[in-house]
């Protein structure tokens, strides 16, 4: 019997042997190069990356993978915990300050992967911890302990209090479980034989593995109930691992130690209930080589109660494309927080994530690696930081609606993307926030801007980082900076048009928003288009009409766009006109270019010279035409003002009327709405000054002067108008509107220009003259 049994074994590992001598390679992509987006780690205050593991005197495996920017993710970073190959390896991370409060609704999100190569049977897992000690570094062991549970101390000496007494005290623990651990040493070894050393169960080279012959509590997948259950595949569970009620304590002959004859003893092995159970009916529930996404909602107890709930929820996101989905691997249970040893007002605990890996079966083992895996976690969103959302928008502009899911948008349409990121709440500001916005396929991105909350402060954002094509989406990095309570809210701005060269049919486009302690995901939900008739080439000016001052050339501004909306070959598009001045008869071509690279179809400038040279002041109409290589054209009318300032009309003369009273007196004018306009066609904003001086008042009769003189007065203070020096009246900037702007238009009875007589003046009527000077920057040409 025993021979047979040792032929078989022989057979066996030679087969083994076989089959890995003739397997094919199979390439496979590192886990991170698909790794979904998280949040830098590296250097963050907030984690504790130990070099040993709590006492155990264990190199902790754990180590920071640097994953950079890319058009599909920001810089981040990812832990790996355990790397396939190694034996008996463990890892974890910690927050380096107790930030978990107990006494506060807490959420966590972050995610997984937790797998091995194809060829390969992963173990152990990982476990996610809370945890009241002192220090924020613990570890309990490897293999089925993932870290936190208690560690098998295999001795003769046991119970429930012992393996209990072996895990992280006063804990709480979610464990991501990869290796069936149902290794029954009764019914695996049979400990009847004649020589204990060939029949019995050997603890030094096959380490307990029986805590998954416990009982499974909590979700069934493939029923949506919650029931009780055997545990036959890989599962999520959770329970506290120092609770000796978590435990089953059972015994088995095994021995310690090696040589033929080494004698059999009871040993104590050990099962373990597991709470909130999740499992799937295909075995792979975690490794399957992919990412998975977990969130814990944690709700507080209520006043009196030292029970609250953790809900936990399984790929409720897309790993992909990190849009929402909808999950039915989820699963709400109690946590007692009385069991994590909370007293007084102390209700914050260290949080962390464990791994471990296990030791190859010899027996069964068909690869070298078995029994190990590669675990690593990207965080999304830890306690005690920063609280962030963000939400998105698509607007079709021409439709003047917003696209809701499923709506149709038609190819051309002018479309804006609105993100809203928000500062919700939080123990920090959330600093350094990076947004990675990715932009739906076929929208064609031009302008874009950062906006604060109350609109205060706006900035452009630099198109020219866009990463892709617009066909098949595109991407733009952009700094948030930092938001808090005081500065909640920043809207960011993307506007362009849908393309029109076919049909799309666009799905969730996701887009983060990652930032110290947390990140935010907004999705523009999904949408299709229809092309329409639309003109083969299009010519867009910024302005309809546009304003020059006399001796200036206009300048045009716009660009130049295809019916189908795809980007335009810059070289192939001419640009030519007429400008025309329909009351002078002036009719003159403007000098053709051809747009490049460096003067783009997309923000073209163009210096619209005249053949005829400078054109005099007045209103023209200009024609603008763009054409391409193959004779598509579109033509534009613009208006042309090139302005001037100059005298206007003048209601007439300024005369004073005024009975002499022998002393000195101010004298209004007798027109009170005398008026005189200055011709201002000029650019806004173009300076221009008004002066007057004044000849002494003679006598029409006789060649005696008046003993008075005319005087600027501005309601506050009086200026004699000098026949040498001039005196300011006017400074004005137009206002661009091309009206007549009236010098006296705000003057009253005791402002502008008045006549002051003195106690001497005589009986008469006088005569004299004003001169007006008008200077302006304009070009007198």
């Amino acid at each position: 019997m025993r021979s047979t049994k040792y032929l078989g074994l022989i057979v066996g590992m030679v087969v083994a042997a076989t089959i890995g001598l003739f397997q094919m390679p199979i390439a496979q992509a590192g886990p991170i190069d698909d790794v979904p987006q998280g949040i830098p780690v590296e250097g963050q205050p907030y984690f504790n990356l130990p070099s040993t593991l709590g006492n155990t005197g264990m190199t902790n495996s754990a180590k920071l993978v640097n994953v950079s920017d890319s058009a599909n993710r920001l810089p981040m970073d990812a832990v790996q915990l355990t790397e396939q190959g190694t034996h008996g390896a463990g890892g974890a991370i910690w927050s380096q300050e107790p930030s978990f409060d107990l006494s506060k609704n807490q959420k966590f999100s972050m995610w997984i992967y937790s797998s091995a190569d194809i060829n390969t049977s992963p173990g152990e897992g990982m476990a996610f911890v809370l945890h009241n000690n002192s220090k924020g570094n613990q570890f309990s062991g490897t293999g089925e302990a993932l870290g936190v549970w208690g560690a098998d101390p295999k001795s003769t000496q046991g119970g429930t209090d012992v393996i209990a007494g072996q895990a992280i005290p006063n804990s709480w623990a979610m464990e991501f479980d990869t290796e069936l651990n149902k290794v029954d040493p009764t019914v695996r070894w049979n400990a009847g034989g004649l020589i204990a050393s060939l029949t019995t169960w050997d603890l030094t080279a096959n380490q307990p593995s029986a805590f998954d012959l416990g009982q499974g509590i909590g979700y069934n997948n493939s029923e949506g109930t919650t029931t009780s259950q055997d545990i036959i595949r890989e599962h999520i569970a959770s329970g506290y691992p120092a609770d000796r009620a978590t435990y089953v304590a059972k015994t088995a002959n095994g021995k310690m130690g090696n040589g033929l004859f080494v004698s059999a003893k009871k040993y104590y092995y050990y099962n373990q209930d597991h709470y909130g159970l999740i499992t799937d009916g295909n075995g792979t529930l975690l490794s399957d080589r992919a990412w998975h996404h977990v969130t814990l909602n944690y709700t507080a107890p209520s006043a009196g109660s030292t029970v609250g709930t953790m809900e936990y929820r399984f790929n409720d996101k897309n790993p992909t494309t990190g849009a929402k989905q909808s999950s039915n691997a989820y699963t709400i249970t109690n946590l007692d927080i009385s069991k994590l040893g909370l007293t007084g007002s102390s209700s914050k605990v260290y949080w962390g994530v464990t791994g471990s890996t296990g030791q190859t079966w010899s027996s069964d083992s068909v690869d070298k690696d078995d029994g190990t895996q590669n675990s690593l976690v990207a965080f999304e969103h830890v306690p005690g930081q920063a609280n962030g959302s963000a939400t998105a928008k698509l607007t079709d502009v021409t439709d003047n609606r917003v696209v809701a899911s499923g709506d149709t948008i038609k190819g051309g349409d002018a479309v804006k993307l609105e993100y809203t990121v928000n500062y919700d709440s939080g123990n920090t500001d959330w600093t350094n926030v990076m947004a990675q916005l990715h932009v739906p396929k076929g929208i064609r991105l031009t302008s874009g801007k950062v906006t604060a909350a109350d609109g205060s402060t706006s900035r452009s954002i630099d198109m020219s980082k866009l990463k892709g094509a617009a066909i098949t989406g595109q991407s733009i990095e952009e700094s948030v900076g930092t938001l808090s309570s005081g500065n909640q809210t920043a809207t960011i701005t993307l506007t362009g048009k849908m393309l029109n060269d076919k049909a799309y049919s666009v799905s969730d486009t996701t887009s983060n928003f990652v930032g110290s302690g947390t990140m935010a995901s907004a999705s523009v939900s999904r949408f299709s288009s229809v092309t329409q008739d639309l003109p083969a080439l299009s010519l867009i000016p910024d302005q309809k009409t546009i304003h020059v001052n006399n001796g200036e050339t206009p300048v045009v501004t716009g660009r130049v766009e295809k019916g189908d909306g795809l980007p335009i070959d810059n070289n192939t598009i001419e640009l030519t006109g007429w400008l025309a001045n329909n009351e002078t008869g002036v009719n003159s071509k403007i000098d053709g270019i051809h747009l490049s690279d460096s003067n783009p179809a997309s923000n073209f400038k163009y210096v619209a010279i005249p053949t005829i040279g400078t054109l005099a002041s007045g209103t023209y109409k200009m024609t603008l035409e763009a054409v391409d290589n193959v004779g598509n054209l579109d033509r534009v009318y613009l208006t042309v003002i090139i302005g001037d300032v100059d005298f206007g009309s003048t209601s007439g003369d300024l005369n004073y009327e005024a009975d002499l009273t022998g002393s000195d007196q101010i004298v209004r004018r007798s027109d009170p709405n005398w008026s005189f306009n200055i011709a201002d066609t000029a650019k806004k904003g173009t300076p221009w000054q008004l002066y007057a001086k004044a000849t002494a008042l003679t006598s029409e009769t006789t060649p005696s002067l008046l003993d008075g003189e005319l005087i600027y007065s501005d309601g506050q203070s009086n200026q004699p108008l000098s026949a040498t020096a001039d005196t300011l009246i006017t400074d004005h900037r137009s206002d661009g509107s091309a009206t007549p702007f009236n010098i006296a238009g705000d003057w009253n009875d005791n402002s502008g220009i008045l006549l002051r007589v003195h106690g001497g003046a005589l009986q008469g009527e006088y005569k004299g003259t004003v001169t007006w000077t008008l200077a302006d920057t304009i070009d007198a040409n």
